[in-house]
């Protein structure tokens, strides 16, 4: 067993906590000092995902490996910055349902002035745009192990979703009690009748206290008739 320096003993100490708590995600200013993160660098115990991002790994893990595993930490991490933030469209679709699936591409809004798009790894790209209009009451805390994510509530969800004709939307139609008061803030701050009528068709046969709200909402807030 070879003898370790004393600036080995403090990175393997450090390793092993951030192991321990589970903690595999580490922003450049948290190590205790350079020192420690080349130390870990050198012994392969520490990868960068992104310039002042890296992951705690075992020698010989392959970053692609740490990423896949690792994906829902990271993204709470990198996203402390450019907070107050929330996932939209369909990664948050997947998330209200439960599919903590990796998205290739997830959609950020944030409150901050930043249009930026960048890639984690081959394939998987974060695209973070500036909402100037965020209200913290249209976002909502999602639990994933012991990192917090923030995702678009139901209601915004269903207004913002692409693919209207996915099984994905048609589930979150029918499993989801809507509230009123937040559908009809939405709608009457961007009124969008040709989707509403779109969701009213869907809606009708899987979850018609839905459609009939919405109708009355597009009827409240628009000239046209669903």
């Amino acid at each position: 067993m070879r003898k370790l320096t004393k600036l080995q003993k403090r990175a393997m100490a450090f390793w092993l906590k951030r192991t321990k708590a589970g903690n595999y995600v580490i922003k450049g200013n948290e190590f205790p000092d350079e020192y420690v993160r080349k130390a870990l660098r050198n012994e392969d115990l520490l990868a960068e995902i992104k310039k002042g991002l890296y992951i705690i790994k075992n020698r010989g893990d392959s970053l692609e490996d740490m990423i896949y595993h690792a994906y829902w930490p990271i993204v709470s991490v990198l996203l402390r910055e450019y907070a107050p933030w929330a996932i939209e469209k369909e990664a948050a679709l997947r998330l209200h349902l439960g599919d903590e699936s990796i998205p290739s591409k997830l959609v950020i809004r944030s409150a901050k002035k930043i249009n930026y798009g960048f890639e984690i790894f081959k394939g998987l790209t974060i695209q973070i745009h500036p909402d100037k209009y965020f209200n913290l009451k249209t976002r909502q805390a999602l639990i994933l192990g012991k990192n917090k994510l923030y995702i678009d509530v139901p209601e915004r969800v269903l207004f913002t979703v692409k693919n209207r004709k996915s099984a994905s939307l048609r589930a979150f139609i029918k499993s989801y009690n809507y509230n009123r008061r937040m559908l009809e803030a939405l709608y009457a701050d961007n009124p969008k009748p040709i989707v509403a009528k779109e969701l009213i068709q869907i809606a009708s046969p899987l979850n018609h206290a839905l459609a009939v709200l919405l109708k009355s909402i597009v009827h409240k807030f628009t000239i046209y008739r669903a």
